[in-house]
C-alpha cells in the first residue's frame, strides 16, 4: 500500500426515521453515527463519518504497530453466518 493509494470497503448502514430525520449507523463500527434532515444527507455524513474513523484507525494502529519494529499488513477475509 502506498501513500495516497485508495482503498475501499464495504460496511453494513442501518437508517431509520426518527424526531424529523434520519439517524444512521454503522453495525461494523456502532460508535459511528449520523443524522440528516434526509436519508440521502445522512448516507453521506456517515460515509464522511465512517471514513474519518477509518482513517483515524488506520494513522493510530500503524503508528503504534511500527514503534516495535518491521509491520507486516494484509487483507484478510473473515466469514461469518448471519444471525
Amino acid at each position: 500500500m502506498t501513500a495516497g493509494e485508495r482503498r475501499g470497503t464495504n460496511v453494513t448502514a442501518i437508517f431509520f426515521s426518527e424526531d424529523g430525520g434520519v439517524t444512521g449507523f454503522v453495525e461494523e463500527f456502532p460508535e459511528v453515527t449520523a443524522h440528516g434532515r434526509e436519508l440521502k444527507e445522512a448516507r453521506a455524513r456517515l460515509t464522511e463519518a465512517v471514513r474519518t474513523e477509518l482513517e483515524y484507525n488506520h494513522e493510530s494502529v500503524r503508528r503504534h504497530a511500527t514503534s516495535y519494529g518491521t509491520v507486516t499488513q494484509e487483507c484478510l477475509f473473515v466469514e461469518f453466518v448471519e444471525r
